[in-house]
């Protein structure tokens, strides 16, 4: 039992028998964080036994497993679980959630209430922004941002979470505290501080056995001083009380660094987190950028790092950078055979990651190329994450004409493929865009991709002729 609890001791006989005379809803939140695979079969196992148990017992027991959809593959035990994947946020669900937090956050203020719900309405109505308002997470951070006289909307996930950085940044820089003057004149060193807490909290909850990570007051510590004396601040009296001023900060709330109970420090929201990790990985010379993401591309505990990562290339306007990064999605499997990256290949899934994120949303040649790279995966016999690979699908065909059409001309040169492609293809058309369709919310114009079949004039793309595909697909209306 916890510190603050008087009920003393409940032995395994007490919840057993409290099991057996009264209903339970079991939540076991995150099942995506167990990222080590023998752990991971280890947890499912017992999670399966737990329910096997509790039914030969008779008890009445409803067991929830949740999970982000990264790197999930597991039909975990059908006989007593159903797979559902949560449905987007309609835009007008998400008005109606930004709405209500906004009314919460500024019920004082009609005119700053007025102009974020105006503002948030007109995104919900551009193409640009539609896919940002998925989660109630993202309205929230949208809503904050919109009001933040600093906050510039953009329009894919790493510019949105380091957009609310930085408003919460200048909303902690601008009150009249001690920690005014130390965010004043320590603006680069408390960045980077968050980059490195981020990354190190990020590698250590890959481990199978903490998911769960925070860092001690003395690790903490350990990192002040190291990021101060990267930046040229000599030890002796005024280094150690800038470190200790930097330190009793974080005890109360460092911008995004916040004390959590006994167990240290970390992040409240673990998707700031993997930006802060990102922004690590992403900086100094690209080669080196590229070695990095190399080595974890595999991992699905990185995967929504990576994608964070790819998101900061594309946001710090380096056009130049863009072809190295699509470069390196659809090479990232060419020289792996450690991991059998020719059998088992992550590139196809990661360019379908990148392109339902929305970073080349302006760069057309590259959306085209990582379709056709995620497209790939068709090649597989049955691939288990088909309905997610659907979404992704309807999601970008509905983000425009060109872009439905695009993946249309996609489907017609699968179904002159393979036998194993066209049999995927014609499932995928069956059995999973209506439901896709309706969880994603897609407008009539797009279900036509149901019904779109062979070109009689194909231009295939095999797996072995993915490296450097730039063209783009022909555009033609759909039907």
């Amino acid at each position: 039992m916890t510190a603050t609890s008087n009920t003393g001791t409940v032995t395994a006989r007490a919840m057993y028998a409290w099991q057996t005379e009264w209903p339970w809803f079991v939540v076991l939140d995150g099942l995506d964080e167990v990222t080590e695979p023998s752990v991971r079969a280890t947890v499912i196992e017992r999670v399966i036994s737990f329910v096997n148990e509790a039914e030969g017992d008779d008890c009445d027991v409803f067991v929830l497993l949740t999970t982000r959809p990264f790197g999930y593959i597991e039909n975990i035990s059908p006989a007593h679980f159903r797979t559902l994947s949560l449905a987007d946020l309609t835009p007008e669900e998400a008005i109606s959630y930004g709405t209500a937090v906004t009314n919460l956050r500024l019920r004082d203020d009609e005119e700053r209430r007025t102009a974020v719900i105006r503002q948030l309405n007109d995104a919900a109505e551009s193409e640009s922004y539609r896919h940002l308002l998925r989660t109630p997470l993202q309205v929230l951070i949208l809503t904050i941002i919109i009001d933040s006289s600093a906050g510039n909307l953009a329009p894919d996930r790493f510019s949105l979470f380091w957009g609310y950085y930085n408003t919460v940044f200048t909303r902690e820089r601008n009150k009249r505290t001690s920690l005014r003057t130390l965010l004043l004149d320590r603006e680069p060193q408390i960045t980077k501080l968050h980059e490195l807490v981020g990354y190190e909290l990020q590698r250590r909850s890959e481990g199978g056995d903490r998911s769960f990570a925070a860092l001690s007051e003395d690790e903490l510590r350990r990192i002040i001083r190291d990021n101060l004396t990267d930046a040229g601040h000599e030890p002796g009296a005024a280094g150690d009380d800038l470190l200790e001023r930097i330190l009793t900060a974080a005890m109360h709330r460092l911008v995004l660094i916040a004390p959590r109970g006994k167990h240290g420090f970390g992040f409240d929201v673990r998707p700031l987190q993997e930006m802060s990790a990102a922004r690590h990985l992403t900086n100094g010379d690209f080669d080196d950028v590229t070695e990095r993401l190399r080595r974890i591309v595999a991992s699905p505990h990185w995967r929504n790092t990576w994608i964070f990562a790819a998101g900061r290339i594309f946001a710090q306007k380096q056009d130049h950078l863009l072809p190295r990064i699509i470069d390196l999605v659809d090479t990232i499997d060419n020289a792996a055979p450690r991991r059998l990256g020719r059998v088992a290949p992550v590139g196809p899934r990661l360019a379908l990651d990148l392109l339902d994120d929305g970073m080349a949303r302006a760069w057309p040649i590259f959306c085209n190329r990582l379709l056709r790279l995620g497209l790939t995966v068709l090649h597989e016999p049955q691939p288990p994450d088909l309905p997610a690979i659907t979404r992704v699908l309807m999601r970008y065909a509905d983000t425009g004409s060109t872009q439905r059409n695009a993946v249309a001309d996609e489907i017609r040169n699968l179904l002159a493929g393979t036998r194993i492609t066209r049999l995927n293809i014609d499932y995928m058309q069956q059995n999973e865009m209506e439901a896709a369709e309706v969880q994603v919310h897609i407008r009539p114009t797009t279900r036509g991709l149901r019904l779109v079949r062979k070109d009689r004039n194909p231009v295939l793309l095999r797996p072995s002729d993915r490296t450097g595909t730039s063209s783009q697909p022909r555009s033609r209306p759909l039907r």
